[in-house]
């Protein structure tokens, strides 16, 4: 079983300036699909399979990763939030994975 949010762009894991104005770069997210997910027994968190289909650019192939990705729940939360928020961290994941295959170094939060 699976579940499959829309498209939606999200901006890129690192793509805050450091000065000066921000770049037009962003990271669409073209789906995701979550299987094997399990609420943890004793805590508040959520873990999951998430499968993300993104891209670049438009002139660019789509990329496809699939990473656990581990979250805590938020009781007051509004339906869907989780399932943005797994998409997210996935997203930002790959995102970072792929940059560091092509050998940039990771900045700090």
């Amino acid at each position: 079983m699976y579940h499959q949010v829309n498209a939606f762009t999200v901006p890129a894991a690192s793509s805050t300036p450091s000065r000066g104005k921000a770049p037009s770069r962003r990271v669409e997210l073209v789906s995701s699909r979550f299987s094997q997910v399990r609420r943890h027994r004793f805590s508040s968190g959520v873990e999951a399979m998430v499968t993300v289909t993104f891209r670049y650019h438009p002139a660019l192939p789509v990329r496809c990763e699939t990473l656990l990705v581990s979250l805590p729940r938020r009781i007051q939360s509004r339906p869907g939030a989780l399932r943005n928020r797994l998409a997210g961290m996935a997203l930002d994941l790959a995102v970072l994975m792929h940059r560091t295959d092509r050998g940039a170094a990771l900045r700090p939060v």
